[in-house]
């Protein structure tokens, strides 16, 4: 357990690219010479955005990627350097957080994951492979 307790990401690594990504730091059209060289839309400090039909995709020079939908609502997707991927995902029906280690592994913290209904406030934590793969 401690094994997997240690690979993990920490709330610290996702609540970072959360507050990145909900307010991107100093945000500018064109790129400084020390910004993230690509075809970006946007740049700010520490990354660059991208966006498409639906989505922004925010690319972080340490090599983390969050896919944010622009949807009615949230739907995040952070992708860590080391490939493990934090989802969330709220819709009316549905609250979700999963995980998934970088060399594919699953590990459950707190028994196993619910899913949550109309009358239920619950949390479904789901784990599965990757999508960036």
């Amino acid at each position: 357990m401690t094994e997997g307790y240690n690979k993990r990401v920490t709330l610290l690594d996702v609540a970072e690219i959360l507050n990145a990504v909900a307010a991107t730091p100093s945000s500018r059209s064109e790129p400084r010479d020390e910004d993230m060289p690509g075809n970006f839309d946007e740049w700010f400090d520490g990354g660059a955005v991208r966006y498409s039909p639906g989505m922004a995709e925010y690319h972080f020079k340490d090599g983390t990627v969050a896919a944010v939908g622009m949807v009615s609502w949230l739907a995040v997707r952070i992708r860590f350097p080391d490939a493990t991927t934090i989802t969330i995902d709220e819709s009316s029906d549905r609250h979700s957080v999963s995980s998934t280690y970088g060399d594919g592994s699953i590990e459950y913290f707190g028994g196993e994951p619910t899913t949550g209904s109309e009358d239920d406030d619950s949390l479904d934590v789901s784990i599965g492979k990757s999508p960036f793969k």
